[in-house]
């Protein structure tokens, strides 16, 4: 094998986050509801590690996803959903870690993933590539998790 193919075998195998990507129905949900139970399950880090985690998925992100697009020849494949791993941890670095919660986070970020309001729409229509794939999943985790956090602090003062 050749350094290209051993390339692209890693870039199918993360932007399709281990084949969860193939996933008959609903690929980018599927991904998500991994993400959330892998996070909910795991012990609590500092969100400083947290960060660098959503930091580390952010730009490898990019770069698998847009190898493996240009790869498949077609504008945001629905197998990539490295994606959406990125928004989702995004989306539950603020989140309280309780299952009201956690599940609360989940459908607000495929909300926002799925319809894409304003400016979640804005890198989808303008940005092609990793950038493009990559962006509007982050923006709906920041508002999910942003929101999260806002309801969290109103609801206990």
């Amino acid at each position: 094998m050749n350094s290209k193919t051993i390339i692209s075998k890693i870039a199918h195998i993360l932007a399709t986050f281990f084949y969860v990507g193939y996933t008959p129905k609903m690929p980018g949900t599927v991904a998500s509801l991994i993400t959330m139970i892998m996070v909910y399950f795991l012990p609590i880090v500092s969100v400083m590690y947290s960060v660098i985690l959503v930091g580390i998925l952010l730009v490898g992100g990019v770069i698998v996803s847009g190898i493996f697009e240009k790869e498949l020849g077609v504008k945001d494949p629905s197998v990539i959903v490295i994606d959406e791993v990125a928004g989702m941890l995004l989306a539950l670095l603020c989140t309280p870690k309780t299952i009201v919660c956690y599940l609360l986070a989940f459908g607000l970020f495929r909300f926002l993933d799925i319809y894409k309001p304003f400016p979640i729409n804005i890198p989808d229509k303008h940005m092609t590539g990793g950038w493009g794939i990559m962006l509007d999943d982050i923006l709906a985790g920041f508002i999910t998790g942003l929101s999260m956090l806002l309801w969290s602090y109103f609801l206990v003062y």
